[in-house]
């Protein structure tokens, strides 16, 4: 009797541990689905999340470049009506840029502004760096460029034999405008 009571007792004690077992598994597995079908869903938020970041990247990235270029001491549009209006007829520019870079000046980091001209000139060896000369020094004392240049450096000045001109690069280095207090 006892024999049988023992018996049936682990028996029952077996089926309820492999039952209790197999519903753990079988509920661990629905939280398992749960959780994928989660992540599936989270991965696509998250991927319009970071679409939405690196427009938003973009957009500051270009609204800074619009704050700088709206932040120089001269008008974009004054500094190049002066220059087409100083260029001798025999200079031709090909290239005109306009870059930002950032001057530690004392303690503080400011925005400086550098004017790259890249063009072509026309005449003698013995004409081109005198108008050239003329033109540099027409620009250094052109009142709407003076008031915040730095300095205007010829880069380079070189013959094209097989074209018949010289090739030119100057910068214009303007000041960094003042801090606002």
């Amino acid at each position: 009797f006892f024999l049988n009571v023992i018996t049936i007792t682990l028996v029952i004690g077996i089926f309820s541990f492999l039952g209790f077992r197999e519903y753990s598994t079988i509920s661990l597995r629905a939280s398992v689905e749960d959780l994928e079908t989660n992540i599936a869903d989270n991965e696509r938020q998250n991927r319009e999340h970071l679409q939405r970041h690196s427009e938003f990247l973009r957009l500051n990235r270009e609204l800074e470049e619009i704050q700088s270029f709206l932040a120089t001491p001269v008008r974009s549009s004054d500094l190049l009506l002066a220059i087409a209006q100083l260029r001798p007829e025999s200079i031709l520019f090909t290239n005109i840029a306009f870059n930002t870079r950032v001057e530690t000046v004392g303690r503080q980091r400011r925005p400086g502004y550098v004017i790259t001209l890249n063009g072509t000139v026309r005449g003698s060896p013995f004409e081109v760096p005198v108008t050239v000369n003329e033109f540099q020094e027409a620009l250094e004392s052109e009142p709407v460029i003076a008031e915040h240049l730095r300095r205007v450096d010829i880069r380079s000045l070189n013959r094209d034999p097989t074209l018949g001109h010289f090739t030119l690069a100057m910068a214009i280095e303007l000041e960094p405008p003042p801090e606002k207090r």
